[in-house]
């Protein structure tokens, strides 16, 4: 009776002691996966999510568009070229961004924020274009 009342407990109990040393994601099982996806994060917010989607390969003279997600309140974003051969032609301020690639282009680095309003807090991601 015993062996069966010890077999009752760590049934009943081992679930619950599991689930609760697990991080609490708020119903966000899928973000810590996107996280390791989204390429080199820059954040200064614990918890942050930051992404650029888009293209990693351009050609000379195309245009391409790049997405920012992230799960930072009330953001102000801001796109910047590090080096290349490339020209933000528009949302430079804007969660969506226009890249235009040079003539010349070979390889360039964008990167976008988004620092917490009010916050000074930031979030952002680089991502490293090469020519096709």
């Amino acid at each position: 009776m015993k062996k069966i009342s010890i077999y009752f407990l760590l049934l009943t109990f081992l679930p619950l002691i599991n689930s609760c040393s697990k991080k609490d994601d708020g119903g966000r099982e899928n973000e810590e996966i996107v996280e390791f996806l989204c390429g080199e994060e820059i954040s200064t917010i614990e918890g942050a999510i930051c992404c650029v989607y888009g293209s990693d390969l351009a050609s000379p003279d195309e245009i391409l568009t790049y997405e920012y997600e992230s799960n930072v309140a009330n953001p102000f974003y801001e796109w910047t070229v590090s080096y290349g051969s490339v020209t933000i032609v528009s949302g430079a301020n804007a969660a969506t961004a226009t890249i235009a690639f040079g003539s010349d282009f070979t390889t360039a680095e964008i990167v976008c924020h988004a620092t917490q309003t009010g916050g000074g807090r930031k979030c952002g991601e680089k991502i490293i274009i090469h020519k096709k």
